[in-house]
């Protein structure tokens, strides 16, 4: 199979596309000098028209949403009563019953020398893709071949770098199979798709948020089998989302572990992260909100609760699907950039 040319892109957004000279004796078109040839041409349609896709697909989920909205509302309004009912044991709320004061609570307070809070600030390095060349065929688009009721797809997620572009193979699986995987929850974000993939040595666009999980979950010595559904279902057959959805509880249900993407760290979530790994912990909740604590400890107090804040109110929690997700599951993890914690740690 040869190459019909190639695309620079950089973390999977394209920035060239290079198209080399057809044998002429081959059949295949003429390349047009002045539009820089038919494929390019083909490319460029079949990347503008995406949006059309997207706009359809939007269309018929609003159509569904429609429908189930009231009841939707109402369970989530209900849960919604539950949580305001109830108060987590490692909230500053359920010991002090206000937000942490950033002095202590008297002139001789004072905590011990190895406080968790006088640790150093935590910090975590942002994978960054570099620059990289995709090599395209002559048919340079991944095509979906279509797969019975009672079957989905599984991918696998091969090992590289940053500096090379993601490479996945598909492959069909039975509902039933007894396969090792990892399934992956995630906010869509918009539904455009920019970034560019290479599934089954072919092109396939997905959204910046799926890119970045893939990325992070990435390994450089192994594979990794994944289901996302972005890849994993054709999102523009709407005969196969409507088998491939029912089945979802089941694929969460078989699935080793559920990984859920938070995204990449943002607003602190280095110190929320590690907040939440050591009040895992029974025995460091107590020496953690104790009320005497060094003004320095307070302020460190003060950043962690503002940190908890702002990760709890991260997109992903007010998913439809998360109950689904989560209750289901063998075991959970939560992925935030580079970190992964327990979900009990959540």
């Amino acid at each position: 199979m040869s190459t019909a040319g190639s695309m620079m892109a950089i973390e999977g957004k394209i920035t060239a596309v290079t198209i080399e000279e057809f044998d002429p004796t081959a059949e295949a078109p003429e390349v047009d000098p002045k539009a820089e040839g038919r494929l390019f041409q083909n490319l460029h349609l079949a990347y503008t028209n995406r949006f059309e896709i997207a706009t359809q697909t939007r269309r018929y989920r609003r159509r569904v949403l429609e429908r189930i909205a009231a009841v939707l509302i109402a369970e989530l309004e209900a849960e919604l009563r539950d949580l305001r009912q109830s108060v987590s044991s490692v909230s500053t709320v359920s010991v002090t019953g206000h937000k942490p004061s950033s002095r202590p609570s008297t002139p001789d307070s004072h905590c011990c020398s190895n406080c968790w809070l006088r640790s150093p600030l935590p910090t975590s390095e942002p994978i960054v893709g570099g620059q990289y060349s995709i090599p395209f065929y002559e048919d340079p688009f991944f095509r979906y071949k279509p797969i019975p009721a009672g079957q989905t797809r599984i991918l696998c997620l091969q090992p590289g770098r940053a500096d090379q572009p993601l490479t996945i193979r598909i492959l069909p699986m039975n509902q039933n199979d007894s396969a090792s995987y990892g399934a992956l929850p995630y906010t869509w974000g918009s539904s455009n798709r920019p970034c560019v993939v290479v599934l089954n040595d072919r092109l396939f666009f997905v959204t910046v948020s799926l890119y970045n999980a893939l990325m992070y979950l990435r390994r450089s010595d192994r594979p990794r089998w994944l289901w996302a559904d972005a890849i994993c279902i054709n999102q523009d057959d709407v005969a196969e989302k409507n088998f491939q959805v029912p089945m979802m509880t089941s694929i969460y249900r078989n699935a080793d572990s559920v990984i859920v993407w938070m995204g990449e760290h943002a607003n602190n979530s280095e110190l929320a992260v590690a907040g939440m790994r050591h009040l895992e912990m029974p025995e460091n909740r107590k020496g953690l909100f104790r009320p005497a604590h060094e003004p320095e400890c307070m302020d460190r107090l003060n950043e962690l609760y503002n940190s908890l804040l702002a990760f709890y109110r991260r997109s992903w929690f007010r998913r439809t699907w998360v109950r689904q997700e989560i209750t289901v599951a063998r075991k959970v993890l939560v992925q935030c950039g580079q970190d992964t914690i327990s979900w009990y740690a959540v």
